[in-house]
C-alpha cells in the first residue's frame, strides 16, 4: 500500500471541510447562538466533534511553525587555543 506524502495544504483543506461538516450538522456559530439554550445531549455531540478538530488544528499549527523555523548556521569549529594557566 502506497501512502501519499504528507501535504500541509491538504491537511488544512481537510480541517476546513471538517468544520463545514460540523456547521452542516449543528449550524454555523450565529445559528447556534440564535437557537438559544442547547440541550445537554446536543452540546455533548457538538463537543465530541469540536474537540478532535481542535487537537488536529493545534498539531497543524505546530507543524507549520516548525517548518517555518530556519535554524541558525552553527559556527565552524576551528582549532582550539591552548588553555591559559594562571602564573604565580
Amino acid at each position: 500500500m502506497n501512502t501519499p506524502p504528507f501535504s500541509l495544504s491538504d491537511a488544512w483543506d481537510h480541517a476546513c471541510r471538517w468544520l463545514e461538516r460540523i456547521a452542516a450538522l449543528f449550524g454555523d456559530p450565529v445559528a447556534i447562538r440564535d437557537q438559544g439554550e442547547m440541550r445537554r445531549a446536543d452540546m455533548r455531540r457538538l463537543i465530541a466533534w469540536l474537540k478532535p478538530l481542535e487537537d488536529f488544528v493545534r498539531r497543524l499549527l505546530i507543524i507549520q511553525a516548525c517548518r517555518a523555523f530556519a535554524p541558525q548556521a552553527q559556527p565552524r569549529a576551528g582549532p582550539r587555543a591552548p588553555a591559559r594557566t594562571a602564573q604565580r
